[in-house]
């Protein structure tokens, strides 16, 4: 299946909900929307994860 425009990750979850698995995760660049490669490298001021 492939995403076409920006409707995220939202419907491959959807279709495949039974398969699904969350995860609690502590780390604040879970939040960061990354759709195209300008998105990337984060902003100065914006949240980053440390290794």
């Amino acid at each position: 299946m492939a995403l076409r425009g920006d409707q995220g990750a939202r419907r491959l979850l959807d279709v495949h909900r039974q398969e699904v698995c969350w995860l609690d995760v502590d780390d604040p660049g879970i939040l960061l929307d990354i759709d195209v490669p300008n998105d990337w490298p984060p902003q100065e001021g914006q949240v980053t994860s440390e290794p």
